[in-house]
Formats: structure tokens, sequence, C-alpha cells
């Protein structure tokens, strides 16, 4: 059976890469810090702890992994400090020992457009933290150079997920559900659903036999009638209205995560969408694909009381 190790067990593409892993059948490890919170139920799944600071912790979990799984995402106020440098450490490791990485990437590196963006797409960067995603993905290209395996797997906005701010989109009323839109009506936007893209990446990591290889997330692209059309389909209805961006704008001056979030508006205002064909070829009949009506149905359904909010998370 073969072994994966996942860094960043308890984000949302890493706890939901252990659920895809373990019902793929493979054995899982989870590296964790001393001291930490993590509680893990699961018999199936080893803990290991270490500290990520330390090359040598690392290294000691590296061994006799088959698969490593990069599901580590600080805080946007952290990136400038920490996001390369958490990838360049772990990816040191996998270049050592010739290991293979699943990476999560995202939109950020790449150029907005009115098309579909596949993967020969070259990177275009317009933010900081864009620059930095796409510094990210050229060590993960250079490590393939050197004896590494690489997988990127490019994803929207992630559905499907745990609470972040964003759960502030969908709200329940005494009528239905209201939604606070980050958009305009006529905006098309791209979003991942967790529990597909974690299952589709396994399967494109399994299937993969050369040293580097980017797939894009076909996703579900929505407006705000979509959304609409899907809650109906579940006999609730949705209302929409505006997001606050007013609001977030304002105390942007004294909370810096909401300058940092303001910095990716752009999202919200100009298309960008993948193409995802060459990853749906490659898995043929394996590809999961949920409608947007299940997605909404399957997360009401899994709520613990009717009142919570409908988890929609940022990326």
């Amino acid at each position: 059976m073969k072994k994966a190790l996942v860094f960043g067990s308890t984000g949302n593409f890493g706890s939901s890469t252990v659920k895809a892993l373990l019902e793929s059948g493979w054995r899982v490890s989870v590296f964790k810090r001393t001291q930490s919170k993590l509680n893990v139920n699961d018999s199936r799944i080893e803990v290991i702890e270490g500290d990520i600071n330390h090359t040598k912790d690392i290294s000691v979990a590296c061994e006799g992994v088959d698969l490593i799984v990069y599901g580590i995402n600080p805080p946007y106020t952290q990136w400038r400090s920490n996001a390369y440098q958490l990838l360049d450490r772990i990816v040191s490791v996998v270049e050592q020992k010739k290991l293979h990485i699943l990476f999560p990437g995202n939109v950020y590196c790449l150029p907005t457009s009115n098309v579909a963006i596949d993967e020969a797409t070259p990177l275009s960067s317009q933010t900081e933290k864009g620059d930095i995603r796409l510094a990210m993905e050229q060590r993960l290209k250079k490590a393939a150079t050197k004896g590494a395996r690489v997988t990127i797997i490019r994803a929207g906005d992630f559905i499907g997920g745990q609470d972040q701010w964003f759960n502030m989109t969908f709200k329940p009323t005494k009528r239905g559900w209201k939604m606070a839109s980050p958009h305009d009506p006529q905006h098309q936007h791209f979003w991942s659903y967790l529990p597909d893209l974690c299952a589709n990446a396994i399967s494109a990591a399994e299937q993969q036999h050369t040293s580097f290889e980017v797939f894009h997330d076909v996703g579900v692209v929505a407006t705000i009638d979509d959304w609409k059309k899907a809650f109906k389909a579940n006999d609730i209805e949705l209302t929409a209205g505006r997001f606050p961006w007013w609001a977030i704008t304002c105390t942007s001056l004294v909370v810096p995560l909401f300058k940092e979030v303001l910095e990716m508006r752009y999202l919200w205002r100009s298309t960008l969408v993948l193409d995802g064909t060459k990853l749906k070829t490659t898995l043929a009949h394996n590809y999961l694909s949920t409608s947007l009506h299940k997605i909404v149905g399957d997360t009401l359904s899994h709520q613990q009381k009717p009142v919570n909010s409908l988890n929609v998370i940022n990326h």
C-alpha cells in the first residue's frame, strides 16, 4: 500500500486530500507541530510530530513516503515572510530524496481572460501575491529538474471546505437564503469543489510518470443567476444583495488582512476561468464533477442546523 505524507492537514486542501487519499486506499501520515491541538480520531492516520522550520524534522517525516501533499497556506498577512520560504524548505527535502509532491496551485499567477485558460498559457502576475505564487511554481519546476516529481493542480476559490470569512457570502433568512454577492450579476466566477478537486488531484498524481505536470481543475463557473437556480433546484429561495466591499475598504486602514483581501478584488471584477480538458482527458471515466445544484444540496444536508452558513470559502 502506498504512503502519503500531508503537510497542512488541517487546512482546506490538506484536510480534503486526506479524505481522498483514505478513500483511494492510501496509507496517510500527517505532519504536525509538537504540542499542537490537532486531534486525529481515525486509526488509519499516522501523526508525525515535528517543527516545519527544521529541515531535519521534515527529512525524517519523509522517510518511506511515496507522495508529499503540500497543503500549507499561511494567512495572507504572512505570505511575504513565510509562503515561499515554507515551500522551499520542504521542496529541498523532496529534491534530495527524489520524491513526488502534489501542490495546489491557484489563479493568482495567470492573466485574466475572456476565454478559458489552459496549462500552456504563460504565467502572468498582477499582484504581489501573484508574484509569490509564480515564484513558488517556478521553484517546483526547478525541483523537477533535480530529481523530484511534481504535480501542480490549479484551482479557483474553494467550495465545500472549512469556515472562513467568505462564509458571510451566504446566510439563512426566514424565507430562504440570502447571498451577499462580491460581484455583479454578469460576472462568471470560478469555483473548485474540494471533494472533486482533491480526488481528481490524487488520481492525476497516481497516473503521472513524467517529472513535471500541471493540471487545471474544470471547476464550477457560476453567475448570481446560476446560484439562484442551484438553490431553487433544492426548493430553496435565494435572494441576492451586495457584499459590503465598502466596509472592507474602510477597515483595511486598520485591519491588515482586509488590505490583503482588497488586492485580490480584481478576481471578482474580471473573468479568469480555467480550461480543464487535460485533466478530464487524463482521468477519463475516473474524473469526478459535481453539479452546482448538487453541491448546494449536499452542503446544506451536512449542516448540523439549518441556520448554519453555506460552506463557501476563499482560496
